[in-house]
């Protein structure tokens, strides 16, 4: 081995020591809690998969062997944003699921009120800082609810049940925002996808990344607070020599500028530039 890869190895090796729990899920940076409900209209339909309310949106066709299995941000899976964002990769020839991962306890879309729609008066500005200010404990205490021994069995329930026969699939990639992001790479480490995409997730930890077992992706801002350019450099190390061990096992980690958290509770515009980078992925993979 090259002298450069053995010191990289026994880098990786001593961190991962200091990282043996696995990651909380945890919204990446406050900027999670910022953005707009999209006023745009659902396609799907709900169901319900290994006993999980789920959404799902079909191609025009409704027939492809190819799935795609959403990990939510806090807001959950009835915010229109993320079920548009999933109409929109339907629209490229997949089924899409965006399953209930919290058991309807989902951060209220409301939260987002005080800085994107802030009220007329002082008074009704007001009103809208205490409300935020109450969710604040309330938020810590749902995080403790909602953590990754409660929510990554929902996700891994859901993604076996889409084996079953009856839904025609072949292929599962599993796609995961914020949140949801670290889910898509326990998922990909657990053997049961096939592919995985993270979208502005908490930085994962090396025992995380090792376990990987299929090829993915890692999407992310170029000043991400709780993925940092740092980070993201030892997260390319070492899935470059997974790659070396493996050949079939390719990765890409893009970081994008502009971006600052591309998180479904975007604006419309926003959400509609994140459809087109995830098309413009897609047809380059």
């Amino acid at each position: 081995m090259h002298p450069f890869e053995t010191r990289a190895a026994s880098k990786i090796a001593k961190e991962t020591e200091k990282e043996k729990e696995t990651s909380l899920g945890t919204m990446s940076c406050p900027s999670c809690l910022l953005g707009s409900v999209d006023d745009g209209t659902p396609t799907g339909k709900e169901m319900v998969v290994a006993g999980v309310p789920t959404y799902r949106a079909l191609p025009e066709s409704g027939v492809s062997d190819h799935a795609i299995l959403i990990m939510t941000d806090l807001f959950g899976w009835k915010l229109p944003n993320a079920r548009i964002v999933a109409d929109k990769i339907a629209e490229l020839g997949y089924q899409v699921y965006v399953p209930d991962l919290f058991n309807g306890d989902p951060v209220p879309s409301d939260t987002l009120d005080f800085v994107a729609f802030p009220a007329p008066s002082f008074f009704g500005r007001v009103f809208q800082f205490f409300k935020l200010l109450y969710r604040i404990p309330w938020l810590i205490f749902w995080l403790r609810r909602h953590g990754a021994k409660t929510t990554y069995p929902i996700a891994l329930r859901v993604c076996e049940g889409l084996r079953d026969p009856s839904y025609g699939i072949k292929k599962i990639a599993a796609q995961g925002y914020c949140y949801g992001g670290i889910f898509s790479i326990l998922l990909a480490a657990s053997g049961k996808v096939d592919a995985f995409l993270s979208i502005h997730s908490a930085a994962p930890k090396d025992a995380e990344l090792q376990q990987i077992a299929c090829p993915g992706c890692f999407l992310n801002a170029k000043d991400d607070m709780s993925f940092p350019a740092k980070k993201i450099e030892h997260v390319k190390q070492l899935l470059a020599l997974k790659t070396k061990e493996n050949p079939a096992l390719t990765f890409r980690v893009g970081c994008y500028p502009a971006a600052r958290c591309p998180c479904p509770a975007r604006r419309l515009e926003v959400v509609e530039r994140k459809w087109r980078a995830e098309r413009k992925l897609n047809s380059a993979g």
